[in-house]
């Protein structure tokens, strides 16, 4: 059985171990320890799952060559940014625990396949990488005080942080709990991994990236203020939604934000707004593609569909397969479950 420590301090204690562990690399990158509320040793063996997920998801993976490309296309990315690293076999006994991992479908994104890792998995002895991690507090404002401010401005713009938790770094001694199992194609030996940045389906992933981010309002209060209040006030997760009263206030404060995000390592990408003129700066192929294309595309953020062209929210199109027979009532609450409205516009 876990350890349990007293629930309200654990918000607390993951605060006070990211203040006391995180430092920054030559680059300006933050480097974090992962927060662990219990002792690493209750973990059981964790390979033998792991080799199984693996070999399920390439027999998965081998009914459609698109699909068996785009994976490996982000692997290969992965580990030209040395996001993961390989494992030479010296070092094996230093190996804690390895990550299943598989990919989902994203059909509404221009990469159609995006590869997850799976820390909830539970091990032999019952418990998960996510069952022995602080999840920290929620550092960031409530999302719709965030949608309500980008409405009372004129002019507003959008964008997101390029990979955001992949941005942040994890201390060596910690990244030899983030293993996983890879190969190019199944003629090749399987062989080991272990991921060196923050890694998106860990229980403390969100609060490490987002008070990572949330460190930056820290650092640039006392010289910037304006700022460090754009960085507290208009992040939800990675996606920026910055406003002002008029263009060249927002050209400002977009560069200024921009710079101080850039020089902890945080770029911003897909660019978006109700006025063109405010990112007439902005490489074409760090845009928001679907600018381009007409009046009527609509860009989803925070889960709403947002048009910047007519600078209107509308509900999301959920699509119904033609078919002729009925269809049941199970069928219908499925579809309308997709539905994210947090405002309340349906």
């Amino acid at each position: 059985m876990l350890q349990e420590k007293k629930p309200e301090n654990l918000e607390e204690e993951a605060e006070q171990h990211f203040v006391e562990n995180t430092s920054k690399d030559e680059e300006g990158r933050f480097v974090v320890k992962i927060p662990f509320r219990t002792d690493h040793q209750q973990l059981g063996n964790s390979f033998e799952q792991a080799r199984k997920r693996f070999l399920n998801l390439e027999k998965r993976l081998a009914t459609s060559e698109q699909k068996q490309n785009e994976y490996k296309k982000f692997m290969e990315e992965y580990e030209a940014m040395r996001h993961m690293v390989p494992i030479p076999a010296e070092d094996l006994h230093k190996v804690k625990y390895f990550f299943p991992h598989g990919v989902v479908e994203k059909p509404d994104s221009t990469s159609t396949l995006r590869v997850v890792y799976d820390a909830n998995a539970a091990k032999t002895s019952g418990i998960s990488l996510s069952d022995i991690q602080l999840t920290g507090p929620n550092v960031q404002r409530e999302l719709m005080d965030i949608l309500i401010d980008f409405r009372g401005h004129n002019v507003v713009l959008m964008a997101d942080i390029a990979k955001m938790y992949r941005q942040v770094k994890v201390v060596e001694e910690d990244t030899w709990f983030q293993c996983i199992l890879y190969r190019q194609n199944p003629r090749q030996p399987i062989r080991l991994y272990r991921l060196t940045t923050v890694t998106y389906g860990e229980a403390a992933s969100s609060f490490l990236a987002c008070r990572a981010l949330a460190e930056v309002t820290r650092e640039e209060k006392e010289d910037i203020p304006m700022v460090a209040e754009a960085i507290s006030n208009c992040f939800y997760l990675d996606n920026l939604m910055l406003g002002a009263p008029t263009v060249s206030e927002l050209k400002h404060l977009k560069e200024s934000v921009t710079i101080a995000l850039e020089k902890r390592c945080f770029p911003l990408r897909k660019w978006a707004t109700n006025d063109p003129a405010v990112v007439e700066d902005i490489k074409p192929e760090d845009l928001e593609t679907t600018l381009n294309i007409g009046d009527e595309d609509i860009i989803k953020t925070l889960g709403i569909a947002w048009n910047p062209k007519t600078d209107s929210f509308n509900s999301a199109t959920i699509k119904m397969e033609e078919t002729a027979k009925k269809i049941s009532k199970r069928e219908l609450a499925s579809k309308i479950l997709k539905l994210f409205d947090p405002m309340g516009f349906i």
